[in-house]
């Protein structure tokens, strides 16, 4: 396969991992990255200095959604609002008894 195309169809394999609907044809965000990717089609054929321009910036943000998605897993299986003791049951330490 086009290694164009994969780059494409890992971006948008991203975009509909993070967004709230998974259709993606009438979200204005792929009109908008199908556009340049049919006019860099043309581009990248032709000789210029920015030849990878497009991929490198794909690549950057398929980097950043699947960090943005990983990041929130992570957030969501470790909550930060643990109490003390929960949080040292979690660990597998037992906190000593306070005498009142």
């Amino acid at each position: 396969m086009n290694p164009r195309l994969c780059t494409l169809r890992h971006l948008l394999s991203e975009l509909r991992a993070c967004s709230s609907s998974k259709k993606l044809y009438n979200q204005p965000f792929t009109a908008v990255i199908m556009e340049n990717y049919r006019k860099n089609q043309v581009t990248e054929l032709q000789l210029c200095n920015a030849k990878d321009e497009w991929k490198y910036v794909v690549d950057a943000y398929v980097i950043y959604l699947q960090s943005q998605r990983k990041y929130k897993q992570l957030l969501k299986e470790y909550k930060v609002n643990h109490s003390y003791t929960n949080m040292a049951g979690f660990l597998g330490f037992k906190l000593p008894e306070d005498p009142e």
